[in-house]
C-alpha cells in the first residue's frame, strides 16, 4: 500500500498509471474498409405510404437483413434480385414438410408391418409386396435427397 502525501499526488500517481495501461491501438471493433468499400453518399428517396408497404413487403419476403441491401441490389442487379429467397421462411416450410414426411414414414411403416402380417397367412400376394417394397425404396429415396437438400441450406444459412 502507496500513501500519498496529498491528494493532488494520489491523482498524478493514478492518471499517469492510467496513461501507462492505455494500449495505443483498441482490438477488435469493426474493421477498416478500404476506400473502394465504403459507402459515403447516401441517397434519400422520397415515397408514398403504398410504395413503402409494398417496398418492405418485399424487402421482407427476400430475406435480406438491410432494407438499403435489398434496394442496392434490386438497382444494380435486378436479375440477382428475382432470384432472392427469404430463407428463414424457406427453412420453416421445410420443417413442416420434414414433420409431414415423418407422419407418412409412420404410416408406411405401420402398413408394411401389416402386409408382413397378411403375407405369413397367405390374404395378400407376392406381387403386391413387391409392388409395395418398389414404392417404399422409391419414397426412402425422396426423403433422403430432401434431407441432403435441406442440410446443404442449413449450412449456407450460417
Amino acid at each position: 500500500i502507496r500513501l500519498f502525501e496529498s491528494e493532488q499526488e494520489k491523482g498524478a500517481q493514478l492518471q499517469k498509471g492510467k496513461e501507462q495501461k492505455r494500449p495505443k491501438s483498441r482490438p477488435g471493433g469493426r474493421k477498416k474498409l478500404e476506400a473502394s468499400e465504403r459507402r459515403e453518399i447516401k441517397l434519400q428517396l422520397h415515397v408514398t405510404q403504398d410504395e413503402y408497404d409494398q417496398l418492405k413487403d418485399l424487402w421482407q419476403a427476400s430475406g435480406q437483413k438491410f432494407i438499403s441491401d435489398y434496394l442496392r441490389s434490386m438497382v444494380l442487379d435486378p436479375g440477382k434480385a428475382k432470384n432472392l429467397i427469404n430463407k428463414s421462411a424457406l427453412i420453416k416450410q421445410l420443417d413442416k414438410t420434414g414433420a409431414a414426411l415423418t407422419k407418412i414414414g409412420s404410416n408406411i411403416n405401420q402398413l408394411a408391418r401389416y402386409a408382413n402380417i397378411q403375407m405369413k397367412t397367405g390374404k395378400i400376394d407376392q406381387r403386391t409386396m413387391v409392388q409395395f417394397n418398389k414404392r417404399l425404396t422409391e419414397y426412402l429415396q425422396e426423403q433422403k435427397e430432401l434431407s441432403k437438400a435441406y442440410r446443404a441450406l442449413v449450412r449456407n444459412e450460417d
